[in-house]
């Protein structure tokens, strides 16, 4: 086994259902994000090869150009990315740590696995920063990552 299948053998039961009485999520991060970073995201995304979506309470609308507005109305942003398959959630929690929250559901194979690391590349070289994959649930997602990108390798 070489690449992202020796890393899904490894991995497979961070995504067991059977296991995850709780529901919880996986959660996509990167920390110390600023306002640039997400700049860079939200601008990249139109240009990518990944289907998304941007809500805000619901109703479908244009992107932000930022994070600061994102929050411009009181309301509830939200960003889809790739619907179909991952179905990873961006809600704009932090300025400081841009999420997408997976559910583990969406991760039950290899071919899985292999798609949300490619988002989680494409996403370590749009802000070229790490990018962690952890438990929705972790203390500090920077602590055994379940996932590590970093923009030095891109591995």
């Amino acid at each position: 086994m070489t690449g992202n299948m020796q890393i899904w053998a490894n991995v497979s039961t961070r995504f067991d259902l059977a296991e995850d009485g709780d529901g919880s999520s996986r959660v996509i991060h990167v920390p110390g994000t600023n306002s640039s970073d997400w700049q860079r995201m939200l601008a990249a995304l139109p240009r990518s090869a990944w289907r998304w979506i941007y809500k805000y309470d619901d109703k479908i609308t244009a992107l932000p150009v930022s994070f600061s507005a994102s929050l411009q109305e009181q309301g509830y942003p939200s960003l889809v990315v790739d619907g179909e398959q991952l179905g990873l959630r961006c809600n704009f929690y932090q300025l400081d740590d841009i999420e997408y929250f997976v559910e583990t559901a969406s991760v039950q194979d290899e071919q899985a696995f292999e798609r949300l690391v490619t988002f989680m590349r494409w996403l370590c070289d749009v802000v070229e920063k790490p990018v962690l994959l952890s438990h929705e649930f972790a203390d500090d997602p920077t602590r055994d990552p379940i996932v590590r990108i970093v923009p030095e390798t891109n591995r």
